[in-house]
């Protein structure tokens, strides 16, 4: 965030859209946090807008503290203080079926310069319903992303909701941020095994997968699971489309240049062998001449996404106490709406073309692909396969 982010905010006068609630995104909460810390570096003109958003006032009324900061954003609002008696109404009523409400310690973040805060109310049916926020935000993104450079950043842990369910904290935003245009970048903070040096894509995905149920399984040893799914699809990102390394940066979900290392100039005839989509019989062919590992097929990637997520269920499964494990239900039959959901984002994002890659560990590498993604121009890194053919002809 202080070496890469924030300098990039300030040199592009960005339009930063954060969450409002730190327990709810630790991207948001360490944005706002060296924000708040080189404020001073700008002076009283912040050249940059951030944008802090919520539509979760449910988690926010489970604190009870007077001293909470919402509170004291709320009583400076009036529109807000019209509509307390109704929100505590609906919260009581519909989240939470009659029952008192949990005591938790959710609250706004007090680092945040710009608050849009929605109350999820349904009047119609004196209920709470997020799908109006989510259309907002869709519709703000699409709206800012047309009209000036975007980057869209997650990482960590997201809720396991069914597709028909969409919220901001699922993987669906990723999702759909990829699908309309917008550079999505997904950052994985694990530190990852050395895998061996191939040119075999195949052989670099098994290894991939079997040193990954090596990770999963020292986690349940410790009666965990490992639950950062965005940085294991990063992970596997890599795998599908680099050399699996953390300390190299991919910059293209179609495989090709890596940081530090450039594919070498091709005759025509080779350029249109690797742009190939039915190249798969000529990849070790094609490997050799170029130097560069062919990115992956559509089925290995569909087959990497459903073990990654197998793989969590079935841990999240294997930790549920024998009342939760009903008899003849198994981990796919009770998750089984969540696993297609998870699936679908997945499979959506690692076979975009919008979707990127960076691990942590790779500072240099982040800074120098996150100020690529935000540049002006879009011209594609290299000529596809159509014009390739068109050259040719």
């Amino acid at each position: 965030m202080s070496d890469v982010l924030l300098p990039l905010a300030a040199e592009t006068h960005a339009v930063v859209i954060c969450n409002a609630i730190p327990g709810s995104c630790i991207l948001s909460a360490s944005f706002l946090r060296m924000y708040a810390a080189k404020r001073a570096t700008w002076g009283e003109k912040n050249p940059f807008c951030i944008l802090s958003v919520t539509n979760d006032l449910d988690a926010i009324y489970t604190n009870p503290s007077l001293d909470s900061y919402w509170r004291e954003v709320s009583r400076k609002s009036r529109s807000w203080m019209l509509r307390e008696a109704r929100i505590n109404q609906v919260l009581t009523t519909d989240e939470y079926n009659g029952k008192p409400l949990p005591v938790r310690s959710f609250d706004l973040d007090q680092n945040a310069t710009n608050l849009i805060i929605v109350d999820n109310i349904n009047e119609k049916k004196g209920c709470l319903d997020g799908k109006p926020f989510d259309r907002f935000m869709n519709e703000l993104v699409r709206y800012l992303s047309s009209r000036l450079p975007s980057l869209a950043i997650k990482t960590g842990f997201t809720m396991k909701y069914p597709i028909s369910f969409k919220a901001g904290s699922c993987l669906a935003p990723a999702a759909d941020a990829a699908q309309a245009g917008t550079p999505t970048l997904l950052l994985d903070v694990r530190e990852r095994p050395q895998l061996s040096p191939t040119l075999d894509r195949a052989q670099l995905i098994a290894e991939a997968k079997q040193k990954f149920e090596q990770h999963c399984d020292q986690y349940l040893e410790g009666g965990v699971v490992d639950a950062f799914d965005v940085g294991s699809f990063a992970y596997f990102h890599d795998v599908l489309t680099g050399d699996g390394s953390s300390l190299t940066t991919e910059t293209s979900s179609r495989g090709g240049t890596l940081h530090g290392k450039r594919r070498k100039s091709l005759p025509l005839h080779l350029a249109i062998m690797h742009a190939s989509s039915d190249n798969d019989r000529n990849d070790a062919k094609d490997a050799a001449l170029t130097g560069v590992m062919p990115r992956a097929n559509t089925r290995q990637i569909n087959d990497t996404v459903d073990f990654v997520v197998d793989r969590y269920f079935r841990d999240a499964w294997s930790l549920l106490d024998e009342e939760q494990q009903a008899e003849g239900i198994d981990y796919a039959t009770l998750f089984q709406k969540r696993i297609f959901a998870l699936r679908t984002y997945g499979r959506v994002l690692l076979t975009s073309e919008n979707m990127y890659h960076v691990n942590l560990i790779d500072i240099e590498g982040s800074a120098k692909l996150v100020n690529k993604l935000v540049r002006l121009d879009r011209l594609p890194k290299e000529n596809p396969l159509e014009g390739l053919l068109l050259l040719r002809s």
